[in-house]
């Protein structure tokens, strides 16, 4: 059975959904953009050092 004076009422009222905000996303992402395209190229001068290195020495080497 209830209990004397009946139930306490009940909120039906609808609970908006926390927003969660976007600039931290946007910001790592640049971030990570700008840090990646640096990083890239830096090791593509690398990578192309080490073939010019290996190019030039096999064109010495190859007299013999």
């Amino acid at each position: 059975l209830p209990p004397t004076g009946g139930y306490a009422p009940m909120s039906w009222a609808r609970v908006p959904a926390r927003r969660i905000p976007l600039w931290p996303f946007v910001s790592l992402w640049v971030a990570s953009n700008i840090f990646g395209y640096f990083y890239h190229t830096s090791e593509k001068r690398h990578y192309w050092q080490n073939e010019m290195e290996t190019d030039e020495s096999r064109s010495c080497i190859e007299p013999v």
